[in-house]
C-alpha cells in the first residue's frame, strides 16, 4: 500500500487541481440566497502547486479555486457554510482535518457549537468529509476574518477576508456611508516553506543533549519569505536580510525596490505574481478594510501623500480621528475600517499614482510589501513616480502616540451618537459601559506571565501562560460536549496543585505523538497559583454569568518562573497580540513594564472613561495589557495569541463560561477520528518515514 501513495497522490491531483501551476486566483465568493436572509455557501478546499510571491514553488491551499477569498453577507442573514475537505488524506498536518473560525463574531447564543475551535466546540472536519456551520449572523456590520482553527493551514492560505454589511432593504440607515465605496486591504505573511513542515520542527528538542537519536533538532520560524496584499505580492522587492553589526549584531530592515507591477505565470512551470492595485475616484472618500491575517507578523500600512480617518477597530467604532502620516499599526487579527480621500496632500499634488507600503515591525528583518493605488483615468501598468518607500517607522508608534488616547466607542460611551443605528447591535449590554467604571471591581481576576519556558521531559521549547503550555487538541473530541455530558468531568481532570502532581500530569502530556478518544489530559485551574516548575497541560478559568472578568497580561523573560532547566538566562521576549473569543473586551490599561492589579490600579494610564472595546490587542516585549470583559456568553472561550505558532506551542486557556448555561449541542456534529496527532508531538525522523513513505510533501 505504502508504494502506491505516490501514485494515489497523482490521481488525486488529477482529480482536485493540487498540481496546478497556472497563475494563483484571488477574489470574492458571493454566496446563494435560496431565500431572504440566508446566505449559502459551499467551500471546496483544495491543494494548488503555486507562488503567490513569486519564490518557491510549493503546495498552497485554495478555496473553489482561489487564494484567500473573501466571504460577503448581510446582517441578519442565517449564514450556511458547508466545507467539502478535498486536502489529500496523506498530506501532512500537526492536526489533521479542517475547522473554520470566524474570528471576531461573537457567536452568541445557538452559534456557540460554529465557533470552529477544534477539539472546543467541534472535531475538525476529516480528509473526504463534509460538515455545515449554521450560525446567525447577529454582530455588528464590518470587517472580520475567517480561517482555519485546526492546525496551521491559515498559514498555507486557508483564510480570508469577512465582509458583514447592512441588508439593502435595512430599516436603519448606515451613518457610515463613503462616495467612493469600500476596498479591501488584508495582509498575510508567507514563506517558501510549507506550513506543517515548520510546525513540525518547532515540537523537536531545543535542548538535544538527552534526546533520542532520531529525535531532530528544534528549529525556529524564520523571517517570512514575503508579505502578501489580498494574496499578492513579490519577494523579490526587497534584500536578504541586512545585518548590521556594532556593539550588539542586530537585524536591520532590508532594503526595497520595486521595479515591476507582475510577473507573468508560465503555465505547468510558473504561477507568476503581481502587486495589489486599487483604483479610486479623485476627490471621492473610499473606506478601506484593513486586516493583519499574518502568521508572526506586526505590520504597519502607509498610504503615500494621503491622510487617512479612522472610524472602526475591530468592528466597533471608535472616536474618529486622522492620522496625518497616513500609516497605522496592527498585529496580527486586527482590523481597522479607515476613510480615504482621494486628494493628495501638497508635497505629492499633481500625482495620481501612489504606493500603499506594509511595513514589518518588531522582526526588522522581514521585508515590505507594496500595492499600488491608481487615480481613475491615471495610465494603467505603470509605477508610481516616487522612489519605494523604504521601513522607517518604530514599531507602537501609533498605539502610544494616539489609539491609546483616542480608543473610545461611538454610541454608548460617546454622547450616545448614532443611538439608533447601534442598539440593533447592543448584545446583553455589549456597549454598555456599567461595567466599565473605576468604582467595579471585578468578581473575577486573572494575571497571566507570559514566558517561553524550557520542559526538562522532552527538551522542547514551548509559549506558556503562568507557567502552563497547553495543548489545544486533546482530547480528540469537543471538550465543551465532553464537560456538558459529565458534568464531573472537571472535577476528575484538574491537577492536585502538589508539584508531584503537576509534573505526572505534564510527563503524560510531553513527547506523546497521538492521543485517542478516551484520553483525558489533566487540566489546570487557572484560578490557582502558578506552578513553580512549566508544566503542561489543559489551561482553563471557569467563570459564572454576569462576571466582571480582569485580566492582566505581563511579558516576560523567556525563561523566567523557572524557565530552563539548564540555569541558561534567556532573556528573549516576543509581542503576542491577544485574542479573545466570544467576546469584545474594553482595554484598559496597555503599555511597557510591568502591572500590578493589586498595587497599580491608580495608574495614571488606565482608562476607565472611554476604553476601546475590541477583540484583539497586542502586548509588547517587555510590556503589559489590561483587558476587562463582562461573562455575558456562555460557552467555551479561548483566549490565545494569535501569532499561529505561539497558540500552536502552547500559549492558550479557555475560559469556561456559564456553563449551565450552554445551549445543548447541534443534533449533527462533525465526525471526531479515533486518533489525532498530539499537539506536542515530537515528530521524530523515524515517525515521519513511518507515516509518511516516499512523500511528496515537504517534511520537517
Amino acid at each position: 500500500m505504502r508504494q502506491l501513495l505516490p501514485l494515489l497522490a497523482l490521481l488525486a491531483c488529477a482529480i482536485f487541481g493540487c498540481a496546478h501551476s497556472q497563475g494563483i486566483k484571488t477574489g470574492t465568493i458571493l454566496p446563494k440566497r435560496p431565500k431572504p436572509n440566508v446566505a449559502v455557501f459551499e467551500l471546496n478546499i483544495t491543494l494548488a502547486r503555486g507562488a503567490p510571491a513569486c519564490g518557491k514553488q510549493r503546495d498552497v491551499i485554495l478555496v473553489n479555486g482561489l487564494f484567500m477569498p473573501t466571504l460577503t453577507a448581510y446582517i441578519n442573514d442565517t449564514m450556511v457554510v458547508t466545507i467539502n475537505n478535498r486536502l489529500p488524506a496523506w498530506f501532512p498536518q500537526v492536526s489533521s482535518g479542517i475547522s473554520l473560525h470566524w474570528h471576531g463574531l461573537g457567536m452568541w447564543d445557538n452559534n456557540t457549537w460554529a465557533d470552529g475551535t477544534a477539539y472546543v466546540t467541534q472535531c475538525p472536519v476529516q480528509a473526504g468529509n463534509s460538515y455545515t456551520y449554521e450560525f446567525l449572523l447577529d454582530d455588528a456590520p464590518g470587517t472580520y476574518i475567517w480561517h482555519d482553527h485546526s492546525s496551521v493551514n491559515r498559514a498555507d492560505g486557508l483564510q480570508g477576508a469577512l465582509i458583514l454589511e447592512l441588508a439593502p432593504e435595512s430599516p436603519v440607515p448606515n451613518p457610515f456611508r463613503w462616495n467612493g465605496g469600500d476596498r479591501i486591504l488584508m495582509v498575510t505573511d508567507w514563506w517558501d516553506d510549507e506550513a506543517n513542515a515548520m510546525a513540525m520542527r518547532l515540537n523537536r528538542p531545543y535542548d538535544t543533549s538527552n534526546a533520542p537519536a532520531d529525535a531532530g533538532a528544534y528549529v525556529g520560524v524564520r523571517k517570512p519569505d514575503a508579505l502578501l496584499i489580498n494574496g499578492k505580492g513579490m519577494a523579490s522587492d526587497c534584500d536578504e536580510m541586512n545585518i548590521v553589526t556594532g556593539v550588539k549584531e542586530t537585524y536591520a530592515p532590508p532594503f526595497c525596490n520595486v521595479t515591476q507591477l507582475s510577473v507573468k505565470p508560465q503555465p505547468g512551470k510558473f504561477s507568476g505574481c503581481r502587486h495589489a492595485e486599487w483604483t479610486v475616484a479623485e476627490g471621492k472618500t473610499h473606506l478601506f478594510r484593513i486586516m493583519n491575517a499574518a502568521a508572526s507578523t506586526y505590520i504597519t500600512v502607509c498610504f503615500e501623500g494621503h491622510s487617512i480617518e479612522v472610524f472602526f477597530a475591530d468592528a466597533t467604532p471608535v472616536e474618529a480621528y486622522v492620522l496625518d502620516n497616513g500609516c497605522i499599526d496592527l498585529g496580527s487579527g486586527q482590523r481597522y475600517d479607515v476613510a480615504l480621500t482621494a486628494k493628495p496632500n501638497s508635497a505629492n499634488a499633481g500625482q495620481k499614482v501612489f504606493w500603499v507600503s506594509v511595513h514589518s515591525q518588531y522582526r526588522t528583518a522581514s521585508p515590505s510589501a507594496y500595492g499600488i493605488m491608481r487615480y481613475k483615468g491615471a495610465s494603467t501598468g505603470t509605477l508610481p513616480p516616487t522612489p519605494t518607500p523604504q521601513n522607517t517607522i518604530e514599531p507602537w508608534y501609533l498605539e502610544t502616540s494616539y489609539i491609546r488616547t483616542h480608543e473610545g466607542v461611538m454610541g454608548y460611551l460617546d454622547n450616545y451618537q448614532f443611538l439608533n443605528y447601534w442598539q440593533l447591535f447592543a448584545h446583553r449590554g455589549l456597549y454598555n459601559s456599567a461595567a466599565v467604571n473605576t468604582n467595579v471591581k471585578a468578581n473575577t481576576t486573572v494575571v497571566l506571565n507570559m514566558t517561553m519556558p524550557l520542559m526538562k521531559d522532552t527538551g522542547q521549547i514551548r509559549w506558556a501562560m503562568n507557567n502552563i503550555a497547553m495543548p489545544s487538541n486533546a482530547p480528540c473530541t469537543p471538550v465543551l460536549r465532553d464537560i456538558l455530558q459529565d458534568p464531573s468531568y472537571l472535577q476528575k481532570n484538574l491537577v492536585n496543585p502538589t508539584p508531584e502532581a503537576r509534573a505526572a500530569a505534564t510527563k503524560a502530556i510531553l513527547g506523546v505523538q497521538t492521543w485517542n478518544r478516551t484520553d483525558r489530559p489533566q487540566a489546570f485551574d487557572g484560578k490557582q497559583p502558578a506552578p513553580i516548575i512549566p508544566a503542561a497541560g489543559m489551561h482553563v478559568v471557569t467563570i459564572e454569568w454576569g462576571e466582571v472578568v480582569d485580566v492582566v497580561m505581563v511579558n516576560q523573560p523567556a525563561s523566567a518562573s523557572n524557565g530552563d532547566y539548564r540555569g541558561v538566562n534567556r532573556t528573549f521576549m516576543d509581542h503576542h497580540p491577544m485574542h479573545l473569543h466570544g467576546h469584545k473586551f474594553w482595554i484598559i490599561g496597555q503599555g511597557y513594564g510591568t502591572f500590578d492589579p493589586a498595587t497599580d490600579w491608580d495608574n495614571p494610564t488606565l482608562n476607565f472613561h472611554n476604553p476601546m472595546l475590541r477583540d484583539t490587542a497586542t502586548i509588547p516585549p517587555g510590556g503589559w495589557l489590561f483587558i476587562r470583559f463582562l461573562a455575558n456568553n456562555p460557552g467555551a472561550w479561548p483566549l490565545h495569541c494569535h501569532l499561529l505558532w505561539h497558540a500552536y506551542m502552547g500559549q492558550m486557556l479557555y475560559f469556561l463560561e456559564a456553563l449551565d448555561r450552554v445551549p445543548p449541542p447541534p443534533a449533527v456534529m462533525a465526525r471526531c477520528p479515533d486518533t489525532c496527532v498530539a499537539n506536542f508531538a515530537p515528530y521524530t525522523k523515524s515517525w515521519i518515514n513511518a507515516t509518511f513513505p516516499n512523500s511528496k510533501f515537504q517534511m520537517p
